[in-house]
């Protein structure tokens, strides 16, 4: 197999569903609906690349005047998921909505949100689950003024278990009976029967592995046709995908070790500092990995300028 180059930045998840015919199955999977394609209104609406700078597994688009946003975790789940949801909300209707919309008098009707995470991780994690805005407010009031709610499906081989990537069984019916909420959408079941085969079968940074995992996909009946055309591209996203990951885990080692060094109060406040002066980490992402709160960071920041 050729060498390839690592330069995509969408995930295989981002490249599969900003499809149309794959977003709408998925979307008519969660609305319990049976829209068709040549009479719904669809346009793909990319979050600008400032939000994600450098890895991209959001995808989103407007369907019949609701702006569906949909993000893939195959790390652990981000408890600050929709604190950043609601960043990428506001940069979609600053793209959408004219500027001088928001000064005339008469109101100017907007797509209605709706924000899905599609966990697809080992750690074991609830089948279905909710995060909430308000959750993260210092203050709790019973109804608070402002509110965004992100649906968290599990779609791993992880619901109830705490299963390692050596245990993973890459069967058909095993697939089937993780994604209940999901039996009408084919095109989803095949790409998490796919996952497993990489999972079992790849090997980080080792090509010829990937080629006989998509080689032991195809044969097993996932994503054959989007494979046979596209593995090269495919082999790509992963690798960078790879890249990206470890990429993290060791910015984050380094943040926390430079942090300490420098005693700059306590060392994950530091490190968590480090992370987005230093390695362009969003506040609330850098926050979130050192177990710190968000208000905290920004203080740090603000002292840090």
């Amino acid at each position: 197999m050729a060498l390839f180059n690592r330069t995509y930045k969408d995930s295989v998840f981002v490249d599969l569903f900003k499809r149309k015919e794959n977003f709408l199955s998925l979307y008519n999977s969660i609305h319990k609906t049976n829209l068709k394609l040549e009479d719904t209104q669809m346009e793909l609406k990319e979050i600008p690349q400032s939000v994600y700078k450098t890895f991209n597994n959001d995808v989103s688009m407007l369907v019949n005047g609701r702006l569906i946003v949909m993000v893939e975790h195959q790390s652990t789940i981000n408890e600050n998921m929709p604190l950043r949801f609601l960043e990428y909300l506001v940069k979609l209707y600053n793209a959408m909505i004219p500027s001088r919309a928001r000064y005339q008098n008469t109101i100017y009707k907007i797509p209605t949100p709706e924000f899905y995470v599609f966990y697809n991780g080992l750690k074991s994690y609830p089948p279905e689950t909710s995060l909430n805005l308000s959750d993260a407010f210092l203050e709790k009031v019973e109804c608070p003024p402002l509110e965004l709610k992100v649906k968290v499906f599990n779609i791993g081989p992880n619901v109830g278990k705490n299963n390692s990537a050596e245990s993973l069984s890459s069967d058909f019916m095993q697939i089937k009976s993780q994604l209940q909420n999901f039996q009408d959408c084919d095109i989803l079941k095949q790409y998490v029967g796919f996952v497993e085969c990489i999972r079992e079968l790849a090997v980080p940074n080792d090509l010829e592995s990937y080629r006989h995992a998509i080689e032991t996909a195809i044969s097993r009946g996932y994503l054959p046709e989007y494979l046979k055309t596209h593995s090269i591209e495919v082999v790509n996203m992963f690798l960078a995908e790879y890249d990206y990951d470890e990429d993290i885990a060791v910015k984050k080692e380094e943040a926390f070790n430079e942090g300490k060094e420098a005693g700059i109060q306590q060392s994950a406040l530091a490190g968590a500092v480090l992370l987005v002066t230093k390695y362009n980490q969003t506040p609330e992402t850098a926050a979130a990995d050192f177990g710190i709160s968000l208000n905290e960071l920004e203080e740090a920041l603000r002292k840090n300028r």
